[in-house]
């Protein structure tokens, strides 16, 4: 037998209460409401101490493959500069053969004012003050494409 669901019991709820029944009878309805509330706040606590735990080794993982990354890079320069210093352009080394050839190059930008307008972008970025048209429109602004909409907040502690 499975237990009732808050759904249920909600629904329970309200049929006593447009129901002629006695104050016990909506006592024990609201007592079981009560437990099963409980019961998922219970849970909730607990699921958000896992994603606190998930959240730190998450951030672990991350600081380890950044390290990792950072060594994989230093180690590949350490190479490079070897080989450029006795410069040569390739060396057997065991199972491995590492080359070091010409590039293009990479861009240095010294100076962005002097770079001529045919090459800048310009990027224009329109965002919303949310705060002040909600304080607009609590202060009886009309705004049209916005609304304050009534909500509801859950607090649990």
């Amino acid at each position: 037998m499975s237990l009732p669901t808050l759904y249920q019991l909600t629904d329970n709820m309200l049929e006593l209460l447009s129901s002629d029944v006695t104050d016990e009878q909506i006592e024990a309805a609201f007592g079981a409401l009560t437990e099963k509330s409980n019961h998922i706040c219970h849970f909730l606590a607990d699921l958000g101490g896992q994603v606190k735990l998930f959240k730190a080794e998450e951030d672990r993982i991350a600081d380890r493959r950044k390290a990792m990354e950072n060594k994989e890079k230093r180690l590949k320069q350490y190479i490079k500069e070897a080989m450029l210093r006795l410069e040569l352009d390739k060396l057997n080394a065991g199972t491995f053969t590492i080359t070091v050839s010409p590039s293009q190059g990479s861009l240095e930008i010294t100076d962005a004012e002097r770079i001529p307008a045919q090459y800048k972008v310009v990027e224009t970025i329109t965002t919303i003050d949310k705060a002040a048209v909600k304080n607009a429109i609590a202060n009886g602004a009309n705004i049209d494409g916005a609304a304050i909409v009534p909500g509801h907040t859950l607090r649990i502690r």
